[in-house]
């Protein structure tokens, strides 16, 4: 199940970046880890702000008083930062993978309420994927629209995916091992033809 929604974020990233292309939007994605031990609902929100900050090359106010004074910027700051941030970009969608996986899920789930709710992030979209949790599905319910990936044309396209992904890792490298590929395929007879074709 797990290689099934990390394939779907990647499927979905492409597209997004696509997507984004033509909007003159932005595209990040962020992978939860439950290897990871830091609070990654602060490090999702850090992670956030400094992409936006790097896009943007500028830094909010808030954060280059919390650097002058050798602080840490609280989730309260980074989220006035972040509001300050998507005042200048058009839209940014967010791709957050495996979000059953983070040590803070309830946080995380809290935030993205947030982004859903309050009018300083009405530009940010957001697309998370996880295995089906009862508590998860609680809490996003209200404000998303669920893809299961218990469905055939999913398990199709995720076979597909891997089938091409593995063929792709077999292609000759060099046109001489495409020929030589090509040609240990033939007859004897054929080998024949080609060669005189060819010469």
């Amino acid at each position: 199940m797990g290689a099934g929604k990390t394939i779907m974020a990647s499927h979905i990233i492409e597209l997004t970046q696509a997507h984004c292309v033509k909007l003159n939007a932005i595209c990040v994605y962020y992978y939860c880890s439950y290897r990871q031990t830091e609070n990654q609902t602060d490090a999702f929100l850090q992670w956030l702000v400094s992409q936006l900050c790097a896009h943007l090359a500028s830094i909010p106010q808030e954060l280059i008083q919390c650097h002058a004074r050798n602080h840490q910027p609280s989730r309260a700051v980074l989220n006035i930062a972040l509001s300050d941030l998507l005042f200048h970009i058009v839209r940014v969608y967010v791709i957050v993978d495996a979000v059953d996986e983070c040590n803070t899920k309830n946080d995380l789930l809290s935030l993205f309420n947030i982004f859903a709710r309050r009018p300083g992030f009405l530009k940010l979209q957001l697309a998370a994927t996880s295995r089906d949790h009862s508590d998860i599905s609680r809490v996003l319910g209200p404000i998303s629209v669920p893809i299961s990936m218990s469905n055939p044309l999913v398990s199709a396209d995720i076979t597909n995916t891997l089938e091409i992904r593995k063929a792709l890792t077999q292609l000759p490298k060099t046109i001489d091992e495409t020929y030589e590929r090509i040609l240990g395929d033939m007859s004897e007879d054929d080998k024949g033809h080609v060669r005189t074709a060819l010469v």
